[in-house]
């Protein structure tokens, strides 16, 4: 098991908190594409970068007390949240395990459904990471991935430029650590990995500021924003500055915001 450390975006209470928030979000598209993947009762499956366990908490709900799911999370801070509610809630078919996936083994052929998300676009070698994936499912196996294809493609209505070059910096800092539109790298190598690619949903939104999902958006944008120029990669006043342009832009019932473009891919071991 490796060293525990921060992730580049926070792994405290308040992160926990944006977490819950993004996943009530997508919490019906996730389960739409369990339902066409055919995860079931009964199966043994993985939830790869688990966070706080909201998915293998959903995830327990459709395998039943019959499956078994391995929570695997880097961050000690996560673990600790997943193993009190599997406590609090009894949910004993979830096994939390504390790892990298970039560094710690996994064992083979063992799991009927993998589930990853925004974990890719985290990752300094994605393809190494998917390898190891493919190998821990079983041959017909499932995994469906949810990642960005283009970040970018999130624009303001009415732009502002304090909204727009913050964006662009955003992107570009993220890419010192991994790639954020990981989907771009994913789609080319699914036949190389013995993938079969048997779904491909785009997740593409028009929001106004009164819809559920800005709220997602912004809780992640304007604490991010401060985050950065605490770092030294925005000044002070480009940071204040986006925050101001947001306040106007969710002032004006007319406003209104793109989501980035996430790719939901659903896969299908072909290989032994």
């Amino acid at each position: 098991m490796t060293k525990d450390t921060t992730y580049y975006l926070g792994n405290d209470d308040k992160e926990i908190s944006r977490l819950a928030l993004q996943h009530a979000v997508w919490r019906s598209a996730m389960l739409a594409a369990f339902e066409t993947a055919g995860i079931g009762p009964g199966q043994r499956a993985l939830d790869c970068g688990a966070g706080p366990g909201f998915v293998s908490f959903d995830m327990a709900e459709i395998i039943g007390p019959q499956g078994k799911i391995t929570a695997l999370e880097r961050s000690t801070h996560y673990i600790a949240a997943i193993t009190r509610t599997i406590a609090q809630r009894g949910l004993s078919q979830i096994t939390p395990r504390q790892a990298d996936i970039e560094q710690d083994p996994l064992p083979e052929s063992e799991y009927d459904f993998i589930f990853v998300r925004w974990v890719f676009a985290f990752l300094g070698d994605p393809l190494a990471v998917l390898d190891k994936l493919v190998k821990a499912l079983k041959p017909g196996g499932r995994m469906v991935i949810f990642e960005y294809y283009d970040w970018g493609a999130m624009q303001f209505m009415p732009d502002d430029p304090r909204l727009s070059s913050v964006k662009e910096i955003m992107i570009a800092d993220w890419r010192k650590i991994g790639e954020v539109d990981a989907a771009k790298l994913i789609l080319p190598a699914i036949t190389a990995h013995g993938l079969h690619l048997a779904s491909l949903t785009p997740h593409f939104r028009v929001i106004s500021p009164t819809d559920f999902a800005w709220q997602w958006l912004w809780r992640f944008l304007l604490p991010h924003g401060q985050t950065l120029a605490s770092r030294k990669v925005l000044t002070q006043e480009q940071a204040d500055g986006f925050e101001n342009a947001y306040k106007a832009l969710e002032a004006n019932p007319d406003a209104r915001m793109t989501t980035p473009l996430l790719a939901e891919i659903i896969l299908k071991k072909t290989r032994p």
